[in-house]
């Protein structure tokens, strides 16, 4: 049971990076409504589970990476 928890929260955990990675690079090419509306498909989550929470993504835990693109895209859009 342990080991089927681990599985989906790290693949949960790599589906989160994928997606802002693809809205970064939105954020990249200029295109700010994609960008927005690919942020919209994140689900909101309360917290990482232990076991994703340190892992390294770009140099940058993994925890993190999720909400600095957020913040990246809301600057862009002068919120």
């Amino acid at each position: 049971m342990v080991c089927d928890n681990l599985y989906w929260a790290n693949l949960l955990d790599c589906y989160l990076q994928i997606v802002a990675c693809k809205v970064e690079a939105y954020l990249k090419l200029h295109q700010l409504e994609d960008a927005e509306s690919s942020l919209s498909n994140v689900p909101k989550l309360e917290g990482c589970p232990p076991e994703c929470s340190q892992t390294k993504f770009f140099g940058m835990v993994g925890e993190a990476y999720v909400p600095f693109v957020c913040a990246q895209v809301e600057m862009a859009l002068g919120r």
